[in-house]
């Protein structure tokens, strides 16, 4: 028996005049046993309620229809912390006529590819009008009757 009594994790706490015994190694062992093999299998322990969110709700998909408009704001459901934005069935750019068409975007709060823009809650997507110069890169996010998509990331 130690001189002291045991830890906060209930293991015997020796001074240097104690003369222990082996079952009391043996106890020792089996609460470190105990303790470390329910620890490693509670799960919650491990993560924040804010990590919980973030693998349990981690992105978002979404839809709209295009309108035509230059420039179109699009409320989302919260403020993500990256987005792809898409046009459904085509490829992220095309050739077309002397000019390329720019499907896709990626973005985030601190800059983005060429074509929309995300502040806070708001994905703002950006559509050419008129004829786009030679070789230039045309924005095709909100066509008018285009199908687009989104994925958001917390």
């Amino acid at each position: 028996m130690p001189t002291e009594q045991k830890t906060s994790l209930g293991l015997n706490r020796w001074q240097g005049t104690d003369k222990p015994a082996r079952s009391d190694f043996v106890a020792d062992n089996e609460t470190l046993d105990t303790l470390l093999t329910e620890h490693f299998g509670d799960t919650q322990a491990h993560l924040s309620a804010e990590d919980r969110l973030l693998l349990g709700n981690g992105t978002e998909v979404g839809s709209y229809n295009g309108n035509g408009a230059a420039s179109r704001n699009i409320t989302l459901p919260f403020a993500p912390k990256a987005a792809l934005v898409f046009q459904m069935d085509t490829p992220p750019t095309e050739y077309r006529s002397g000019y390329y068409r720019v499907n896709f975007a990626f973005v985030t709060e601190e800059g983005s590819s060429q074509g929309a823009a995300l502040s806070g809650t708001t994905l703002t997507v950006q559509q050419a009008q008129g004829s786009p110069a030679a070789n230039s890169m045309a924005n095709n996010l909100n066509q008018a009757g285009g199908g687009y998509g989104y994925f958001l990331f917390r």
